[in-house]
């Protein structure tokens, strides 16, 4: 099955998404605003989302993101609300295997 993540650092914050720039605890010498990507497969299973779990919907916690990953966000931010929906649907369907 696929990953769907490169297990690398990025920072995924900058002064106009600094959501994830404030980390209360820190990660071995790392900035606090860079993480490891996690996987997304099985993203279905673990609402609430974001690194501290403090995003209530897939929707809120890919616009949050700046930094590395503000292209990304940006292009998602751009798409017909059909086209987001139909994103959100996508990432609804990578649950963890039983």
């Amino acid at each position: 099955m696929p990953l769907f993540g490169d297990l690398k650092r990025h920072v995924i914050a900058d002064s106009q998404f600094p959501h994830f720039a404030n980390e209360l605890m820190g990660q071995s010498f790392v900035a606090r605003d860079a993480f490891m990507t996690s996987e997304l497969w099985g993203v279905a299973d673990t609402a609430p989302y974001g690194h501290r779990g403090d995003l209530g919907s897939l929707q809120q916690v890919i616009l949050a993101h700046g930094g590395e990953a503000r292209a990304a966000r940006d292009q998602y931010a751009k798409l017909e609300q059909s086209e987001q929906d139909a994103l959100v649907t996508f990432l609804k369907t990578l649950r963890m295997p039983k």
